[in-house]
């Protein structure tokens, strides 16, 4: 029964460590948890410091009518 239970927590560990989020930012390259940002039809994945500046790009774009 304890090998069974030890089984599992390596494969929930493991799971938990495939899972974090992390990559390479497409704009500054930076290795960090990332985010998806859609803006007219064009996704990339994004670290939240440009996430954080496309957000507001596109907002001020939205608001000029572009």
């Amino acid at each position: 029964m304890k090998k069974i239970i030890a089984i599992l927590l390596v494969v929930l560990l493991a799971f938990a460590f495939v899972s974090c989020g992390k990559g390479e930012c497409e704009v500054c390259g930076k290795t960090a948890s990332l985010k998806k940002f859609t803006y007219q039809g064009e996704s990339a994945q994004l670290c939240k410091d440009c996430y954080d500046l496309a957000k507001l790009g596109a907002s001020m774009a939205d608001a000029w009518g572009y």
